[in-house]
């Protein structure tokens, strides 16, 4: 069985590629000035769940919305960050974007729209902010009058200027997404944003979290069968699958 990969994981995987939170509920995320409303992430999340149903259901798996709702939400900050750092440096992405754009069109074609364009914005996040990342690193570097680059001062720099991106522009996330910037990653939070009791019911839920943080595919697929059993005890609006 194959599940799609929920975490971007940054920045540790970026380059192997792959807050408290916002005070009014209209707002999931701000980045800087930059403000990323609740709505979008919310239909975006519908969205998405249209494009992966069928393959989610084909593998038996079904998931939490509120984890679909938080890879949305991550997928839409790192591409603001990536948006902030192509305009600060005049920069865009390469031809491998545009080519792995055109393939997730092609391979979601016979998708309804919205979902087609949920499936590549969210799919294509990764390689897109490795892109400007890199081609921003470059230019910084130029600037700075260093010359004869290798790979390694590239993706070191790189590295560097995503990281510690919300020092210069703010990163914070509504509490109740159960997700958080720390130390240049987007995380899940304790108890990822679920309103639980301390029962049988939040030792269920913990495996979201477990799942969530799980750092390779292989341990998604071991977690899965068991996220699935949690996602179907929640009402059919609260779940993908």
């Amino acid at each position: 069985m194959r599940t799609r990969k929920v975490w971007l994981a940054v920045p540790a995987c970026l380059f192997l590629l792959t807050g408290c939170g916002s005070g009014s509920p209209n707002v999931a995320a701000t980045v800087g000035e930059t403000t990323i409303k609740m709505s979008e992430v919310d239909q975006l999340a519908q969205d998405y769940c249209t494009a992966t149903k069928q393959a989610y259901q084909q593998n038996g798996v079904v998931l939490p919305m509120g984890t679909v709702r938080r890879q949305v939400v991550s997928s839409l900050v790192l591409r603001e960050i990536a948006n902030q750092m192509a305009e600060q440096y005049d920069v865009a992405p390469g031809k491998g974007y545009a080519q792995a754009v055109q393939q997730s069109r092609q391979q979601s074609r016979s998708m309804p729209d919205a979902a087609r364009e949920a499936a590549t914005t969210i799919d294509t996040t990764g390689g897109y902010l490795q892109d400007i990342a890199v081609a921003a690193a470059e230019q910084a570097l130029a600037d700075e009058g260093v010359t004869g680059l290798s790979q390694q001062q590239v993706t070191e720099r790189a590295i560097e200027m995503f990281t510690s991106w919300s020092d210069r522009s703010p990163i914070e996330v509504n509490p109740k997404l159960g997700v958080e910037w720390s130390e240049g990653t987007l995380a899940p939070t304790e108890g990822g944003g679920l309103s639980v009791p301390v029962s049988e019911d939040a030792k269920s839920a913990q495996v979201v979290q477990r799942f969530e943080n799980a750092q390779s595919q292989d341990e998604q697929v071991e977690l899965a069968q068991q996220l699935t059993g949690y996602a179907r005890t929640l009402p059919p609006s609260q779940r993908c699958g």
